[in-house]
């Protein structure tokens, strides 16, 4: 497990208020995995979420925030110091921390409840992050990107012929 990246969410998280035996810490640090697997296609930590009646929940979470809590009370001992977060995965961090730190423990599962890798494992089964997006979800995320590009999507057969690329073709302006 990439300790210092999972000890650098946790930090971030039991500063903001989250408690080490929530249910609130284990929302937002599946939510995180999620986001930033959903941006990048990497996972920000090595941490295994399973699936849990009231919620994802990771034993290794636990066990990283009771340490950091225990060595550190207050939650100094990052301050200073770089991260050794990229740029992108802080941004994910800050918002998701932000957004969720006022809402309650209900509120956050809910939330991590309605996904796609939750809703798709099994009862106590470790949560596959692969089932992020459904085919749909992916459909709508490329047309997103064509259009963010100046891109027409594809949409006849005979348009995607020889020379031509297979999803999208640049718009003529």
């Amino acid at each position: 497990m990439d300790e210092e990246k999972t000890k650098a969410m946790v930090g971030k998280l039991l500063v903001d208020g989250f408690d080490p035996d929530g249910e609130r810490l284990q929302g937002v640090a599946y939510l995180v995995e999620l986001e930033t697997y959903r941006r990048s296609g990497e996972r920000l930590t090595e941490l295994s979420f399973y699936r849990r009646d009231r919620g994802p929940y990771s034993p290794e979470l636990t066990r990283v925030a009771k340490e950091l809590q225990e060595n550190d009370p207050e939650g100094s001992s990052g301050k200073g110091r770089t991260p050794p977060l990229s740029d992108e995965e802080l941004r994910v961090l800050n918002a998701l921390s932000r957004g969720f730190s006022q809402l309650s423990p209900e509120e956050i599962l809910h939330e991590a409840k309605n996904t796609n890798p939750y809703l798709s494992t099994e009862e106590g089964a470790s949560i596959s992050f692969s089932s992020i997006l459904t085919y749909a979800d992916k459909e709508d995320a490329l047309r997103s990107l064509f259009n963010r590009r100046g891109w027409e999507v594809a949409t006849k057969k005979e348009e995607i012929g020889a020379g031509k690329p297979k999803i999208a073709a640049p718009r003529v302006r």
